[in-house]
């Protein structure tokens, strides 16, 4: 899913019901300036590529999604992290080294990697 798509995406997580395009429309004017015919083409994509259901029974088109957000985001993390041969150290050593993430995140990482530790042994 490109960028674009994912801003769509986004915003059809946020309602939260089916919507409709105007609404989808709407609700990325702020980071898009599209017409309506773009925003129907890459509906039209994200339905073909199964990331939303269209439902043509109403006057108007509705869309919702087929994916939900945390399951969409679970597939992106496991594809990414094929990158990196499946390593997640590997994956943060690139990610510093590449100025992407800092000191703060690292050690951000070493108390979420702790508390899901604690977690863990406790079940």
């Amino acid at each position: 899913m490109g960028a674009a798509e994912a801003e769509i995406m986004d915003a059809v997580w946020s309602f939260d019901r089916s919507v409709g395009a105007h609404e989808i429309l709407e609700a990325v004017k702020d980071r898009r300036n599209w017409q309506l015919s773009t925003l129907m083409t890459s509906l039209s994509r994200l339905c073909a590529k199964d990331f939303l259901i269209c439902d043509r029974t109403q006057r108007n088109n509705l869309y919702c999604a087929k994916i939900g957000r945390q399951a969409y985001a679970v597939d992106e993390s496991r594809r990414f992290l094929r990158l990196h041969s499946n390593s997640v150290p590997q994956m943060v050593a690139c990610l510093y080294e590449g100025k992407a993430i800092g000191k703060k995140e690292l050690e951000q990482l070493k108390d979420l990697v702790e508390h899901l530790s604690k977690t863990e042994r406790e079940d």
